[in-house]
Formats: C-alpha cells, sequence, structure tokens
C-alpha cells in the first residue's frame, strides 16, 4: 500500500510561508503596541504622509494666488496704452490692488483703491525733482483737510521718475525741517499700476476718480475747492483735461510738425496758440548737418515771450512794466487762462543767429500789434532808508547768503548790502521800490516768516526797530510800456 503523499508535501511550502507570516504578524503586532505605548508618552508628530499632504495643499493654494496675481497683471498689460479716460469705469481688480506706501500714514505699509472707493479721490502723480508738484503740496493738504472724510488725496510716485525709497524718504525729511509743512497724505511709492492706468508724461497730474469713474484728468491748476464742490454736488463738471502727448519730444521738431521734412526748411517761424498734449518748454538745439539753428517756446505766457524778445527793454521788476495795450489781459500769468499761452518756433540759418532777439520783435509785431518803449515816468513808489541803528546790524562775516524763499520759516539775510531788502521787496509790491539805503558795508538780518504777505504798514512796523524806514512817495523812474 502506498504511503499517501497526498496534498501534504505539495502544501508544505505554502504553509511554511504562513507559519512565517504569522510570526512576522506577532512580531509588528508587538512592535506597534511598543510603539503606541512610546508615542503616549512621548509628543506626538504627525508622520511623513501627513507632511506630504500639508505640503501639496499649502502649494497648491500658493500657485493659485500666483495665477490670480497673473490674471491681474496680465488685464493690465492688455489695456490700451492710451489708458483710462474721463468717463471711463475703474477696473474691478484695479480696486483691490495693493499699493506700497513710503512711511505714510505711519502704521501702514499698503493700502488699496478700495479703501477710499466711497469718496472722491484725487491721485497726485509727483516727483522729488518736480518743483511745481512740491509747490502744489500744501494746496493738496488743505483740501483735504477742508473737504474731510468726503475726499482722499493720495501722493503717487511713479518707477519711472527714478526717485528710489531712500531718496524719497530724505527728500520729506529735508521738506519738512526747511518749510516746516508737515504732509499727512498717504504717498504711494514705486508706483507701476496707478500710473498704467493714467499714462502721463509731464507732472503734476491728477486723475480724479468718483463713483467707479474717471471724472477729470487734470493739471494743478483745475484742483481747487469750486470744482471739488462741483463733483461732490454731482452737477455736471466741465475741468480742463490734461491730455499728454507720451511719443511727444520737444528736441525733435519732427514731433511738432511731421509733416515738413525738416533737410527743406530754409528759413520758419510760426506762432500758435496753446497746443494740448505738448506740455511747456523751451529751449534751443542744431541741426548737425546744416547748422541750422531752431529756437523753441511751447505754451508759454505772452508776457514770457516778451520778456525773451525784449531782454533789454524789460529789464525791469514787474511793477516797472507797464501794460497801455488793447486787452491788456493777455498778458496776465494765469496757469488755468489756457488763452493767454502761446508757442514760437524760429528756424534760422546760424549766420542769422545774432538776429534772433530782432526776429523774433518782429514776429511778435506782426501777430500781436504790441511793441515795447523805456521811458521815465512820476510814479508812486515806496522808498527804503536807514538810521544809523542800522550799525547795531553790522554783519559778523560769513558767506553771504539770502534765505528769502516764500516756503521757508526761517527768513534771513547774512553778510549783504543793505540794498538788497528793496530788491527783496519789489518781487511782491504793487509799485516800484526805490533803494535809498546809505549803509556802507553788510548786514545780518533776520526777516519775517511771513515777509511777502506784508503791506507797507506792516513791513515797515517790522524793519523799523533795525533802523530801516519804507515809506511811500512819488518819484521819476524808469518804466518799460508795452503799447499799440
Amino acid at each position: 500500500m502506498k504511503p499517501k503523499t497526498g496534498s501534504t508535501g505539495i502544501l508544505l511550502p505554502f504553509l511554511k510561508r504562513k507559519v512565517r507570516s504569522s510570526k512576522q504578524k506577532a512580531l509588528l503586532k508587538q512592535r506597534d503596541e511598543s510603539e503606541k505605548e512610546q508615542n503616549f508618552h512621548s509628543t506626538s508628530a504627525p508622520n511623513n504622509d501627513k507632511l506630504l499632504g500639508r505640503a501639496l495643499v499649502i502649494g497648491y493654494l500658493i500657485l493659485l494666488i500666483i495665477l490670480s496675481l497673473s490674471q491681474i497683471v496680465s488685464s493690465f498689460a492688455q489695456a490700451p496704452q492710451k489708458g483710462l479716460q474721463v468717463g471711463d469705469t475703474i477696473p474691478e481688480n484695479a480696486w483691490q490692488l495693493p499699493l506700497q506706501l513710503a512711511g505714510q500714514p505711519a502704521n501702514k505699509t499698503s493700502l488699496s483703491l478700495n479703501d477710499y472707493r466711497d469718496k472722491l479721490i484725487i491721485l497726485d502723480f509727483w516727483a522729488t525733482w518736480c518743483g511745481a508738484c512740491i509747490e502744489a503740496f500744501p494746496k493738496m493738504q488743505h483740501l483735504q483737510d477742508r473737504f474731510g472724510s468726503s475726499l482722499k488725496v493720495l501722493l503717487v510716485n511713479a518707477r519711472s521718475t527714478g526717485d528710489t525709497e531712500l531718496k524719497i524718504k530724505a527728500f520729506l525729511q529735508r521738506h519738512e525741517q526747511q518749510t516746516g509743512e508737515q504732509l499727512h497724505l498717504p504717498l504711494v511709492m514705486q508706483d507701476t499700476l496707478l500710473s498704467a492706468l493714467f499714462p502721463h508724461r509731464y507732472v503734476p497730474h491728477y486723475a480724479w476718480i468718483y463713483q467707479d469713474k474717471v471724472v477729470a484728468i487734470t493739471s494743478a491748476a483745475e484742483v481747487d475747492a469750486a470744482n471739488i464742490e462741483q463733483v461732490l454736488s454731482g452737477r455736471s463738471v466741465r475741468i480742463h483735461t490734461k491730455q499728454d502727448n507720451t511719443g511727444f519730444n520737444p528736441k525733435d521738431p519732427a514731433t511738432f510738425r511731421q509733416s515738413i521734412a525738416e533737410s527743406d526748411v530754409l528759413l520758419r517761424s510760426s506762432i500758435t496758440r496753446y497746443i494740448e498734449g505738448i506740455g511747456s518748454s523751451s529751449g534751443k538745439s542744431k541741426d548737425s548737418v546744416s547748422g541750422a539753428l531752431r529756437y523753441y517756446f511751447f505754451n508759454q505766457p505772452l508776457i514770457t515771450l516778451y520778456h525773451i524778445a525784449y531782454p533789454q527793454e524789460l529789464n525791469l521788476p514787474d511793477n516797472r512794466i507797464l501794460i497801455e495795450a488793447l486787452e491788456p489781459e493777455r498778458f496776465r500769468e494765469n496757469s488755468s487762462n489756457y488763452s493767454n499761452r502761446y508757442c514760437y518756433e524760429l528756424l534760422v540759418p546760424a549766420v542769422q543767429a545774432v538776429n534772433f532777439h530782432a526776429r523774433m520783435q518782429s514776429d511778435l509785431r506782426a501777430a500781436f500789434n504790441i511793441t515795447v518803449e523805456r521811458e521815465e515816468r512820476q510814479l508812486e513808489v515806496w522808498v527804503v532808508a536807514n538810521d544809523n541803528t542800522l550799525e547795531k546790524y553790522r554783519s559778523k562775516g560769513g558767506p553771504q547768503r539770502v534765505e528769502a524763499a516764500k516756503n521757508l520759516l526761517h527768513k534771513f539775510i547774512q553778510n549783504k548790502p543793505a540794498g538788497i531788502l528793496a530788491e527783496l521787496l519789489s518781487r511782491t509790491s504793487p509799485v516800484p521800490v526805490i533803494d535809498e539805503t546809505s549803509f556802507k558795508g553788510t548786514i545780518d538780518l533776520p526777516l519775517p516768516t511771513k515777509f511777502y504777505d506784508y503791506d507797507l504798514p506792516a513791513i515797515s512796523a517790522w524793519l523799523k526797530p533795525y533802523g530801516i524806514r519804507v515809506f511811500k512817495t512819488v518819484r521819476k523812474v524808469p518804466v518799460a510800456i508795452l503799447k499799440n
């Protein structure tokens, strides 16, 4: 009888494996229980799978944020280069964009337009090298204070100005020290987004936003209380729109007269009315081939053109220049009156450069029928004189300085002749000022902060303790007369 071989011999390896597996399970169970006991007594830490899962979730969220921002930037990149125009609606994504601040307000590093969506927002584009921008700061602060929660003025310094964060902060500190003016307006720096929405070539540049729309784009002259009140009241607003021609180059005559080949021009002069979009500039250039000289004066007040054409005749203080022509208002310098601004261009062969003033005078006479003459007239004047008290203020030496800019807190004269007082007073006096000081030598003298705001009695009272008298009389003085 054959022994039973059956399945035992065949299944033995499998049974052995199964036995080993059971042993392994027992060992694994023992190890797991040991680990659980150890973990119970130690600080629990996530295993590698959990860490990997969390990392994937965080990475996914970061990717979503990057994609969202790229869509916003892309929408600006795809916007027309001309930017937003008056009447356009502000894109929704523009309201939410973070704008970097230059330490103002002190407790914030960024803001968004959405923070002020319920107000009239005026974006004041400026640069540290722009004198007109800086001169307008007190006015902008005053308007902000006056209109309070209805208005928000944002000072915007674009990256394209070349101003760095360090340069801006140094400027603000220096400005406060010199003028005593503290700016409490939010100051956006290194801007690229707002300047893309409102592209411009010249600063200051102002964009007005109200009720989600662009209501005005202006220069400084239009930013005043009356226009702000009109916008806030909801009435229809008629404000001059500033339209910069971003492709214009004042040194390139081709952008001024693109239809004319400059090489074919032998001589040319022109006087035009105000031209929108080209700014106010002046200068001289020379053609590298023909040697022809080109003089250009764009969007200048009429009185400025006459000063250029008649440098000797009009080399007098403004209070000695008399306008006796028809329509004298044409000679008033009013930055918001564009009808009193003109462009003059002259191109002449180099050999005629010596006749520049005579040619310009001829052109102005032909266009406006105005001549300039010098004569002497009996006029009411202010006279500046001194007595012996001034000896107390004889200069102690040092550099010769006159710190008398209108916005300076501390004005003074150091180591300068006493006659400088008549020169300073003549800057704002409505009548001629004559120097009759007899003091020999130089003086050191403080000046009042509001020096240029004083009338004759006030300035006379201020200077009297220093031995200086200012009084009114009549004298014959040289004047220039503009007449038909």
